[in-house]
Order: C-alpha cells, then structure tokens, then sequence
C-alpha cells in the first residue's frame, strides 16, 4: 500500500466520527439528525486551493474560507442555512458559481439577503432548486428550465438529493450543458430511491445513459 501512496499513519483522537440519522415516516418525508463531532474542528483548518469544489453543509467560516480559493464553487447549504447569518451567506455566494438548493432553502437564502432569483443570477451562473417529486428547475440569465422527476416506485427517499448532485457533476465533469446535467441528476437519483439504503443502487454510466433515454430522448451533443 505504501508503493502506491497510501498514507499508512494511525491517528487518534478523544473526538468522534461526524453521523447522521435519517427518520422517514410513513409518506416518505424525513428529518435529520446531526452529530458534529470531529467536525467541529474544519473552521479552525486551513483549506487548500480546489479547481472544482462543492461546499455543503458544514462551518460557515470554513466554506467562506474554501469559496474564496477555489476556481469553480458549487454552493449547497442544506439544513445548515440556519447556522448563517447574512453576512457570512453572502460571503460564500459572492465567492461562488453555482447554488443548489430546496424550495425552503431559495426562500430563506431571499429573505436573509433581501435579493431576488434575478439578483442572484447577477453573481451566480446557475440556480438549481430542487422540489422533491415536483423535480428540480435550472435558473441562468438565458432563463429557467424545469426537470421533471423520473417517475419510479420509490422504495426510500434517503440520498435521492445527493444522487442528483453526483449525476449533475458527472454530467459537468463530461462537457454536457446545464441542463443535460440536470437531466442526467435526475436519473441518477431515481436509482438511488428505488433501493434501500442509500448507496445499494448506484448506476454506472451505460445505466444511467440508457435511462436517459428512456426518459428524455437521445442526450445532446457535449457543449
């Protein structure tokens, strides 16, 4: 292991893992429980320079940190919304290029810094907010684009946002547009809910790719 770079060190700490416990009732709708532990400690870190990045819930001193080295930020502030203040929201958007957020989320991220969706875009390239079953809608100044949900039985909802946000940035990371990239979230979270567990159902790309199509024609050329 040490031939291929592993780093081999053994490290204590009188810290714990940082974990979540996911409660879903009956209809499907969830709540989260958060223990920081470890994680406690990013804000005091000193971050380093990323050409793509994608901050979620965590510090908002350490995302601010993170926004302002990186070349291309992906801004994802979840449940954690409640822990910024105007300020420090703002000092992440300003630094960023793309927020990925729910309905609740869009709202709270107005009323804090009293802007509006076309004020936004004046900082940002991309908006997506997602809408559970309703599907998700990309916001540029070119306009907004609504990505329906792919239709499955839904057997657990846990991890759907997170395989969207993967099928978004692989669909990216692959030269595909926005919106193509939107489309491919959506199918790589309706595989996600279809299994228990969050991670059992994983697709590779030729899955992904055929449900594409299924759902939403031939993929378009790469932009």
């Amino acid at each position: 292991m040490k031939e291929i770079g592993v780093e081999m060190s053994l490290y204590f700490s009188d810290k714990e893992t940082s974990r979540a416990y996911v409660i879903t009732d009956k209809k499907k709708n969830q709540i989260t429980y958060f223990y920081w532990g470890a994680s406690e400690d990013f804000e005091r870190m000193k971050p380093v320079k990323r050409e793509f990045v994608h901050l979620a819930t965590g510090s908002p001193i350490y995302n601010r940190k993170v926004a302002e080295l990186s070349e291309f930020v992906s801004f994802d502030p979840g449940q954690d919304i409640v822990n910024y203040d105007s300020e420090s929201l703002w000092g992440v958007l300003s630094n960023s290029d793309m927020l990925i957020c729910n309905r609740f989320e869009i709202t709270k991220i107005f009323s804090m810094l009293d802007m509006d969706m076309n004020e936004l875009l004046e900082t940002l390239e991309f908006v997506i907010v997602t809408c559970d079953a309703g599907g998700s809608v990309v916001h540029t100044n070119e306009g907004s684009h609504h990505i329906k949900a792919v239709d499955v039985d839904v057997v657990d909802p846990t991890g759907a946002g997170d395989g969207y946000r993967a099928g978004l940035f692989v669909g990216m990371q692959k030269g595909y547009d926005i919106v193509t990239s939107a489309k491919i979230g959506s199918v790589v979270a309706s595989f996600v809910i279809e299994s228990e567990g969050a991670q059992t159902n994983l697709p590779d790309w030729k899955r992904a790719l055929n449900r594409y199509k299924k759902e939403f024609g031939e993929i378009p050329q790469k932009s």
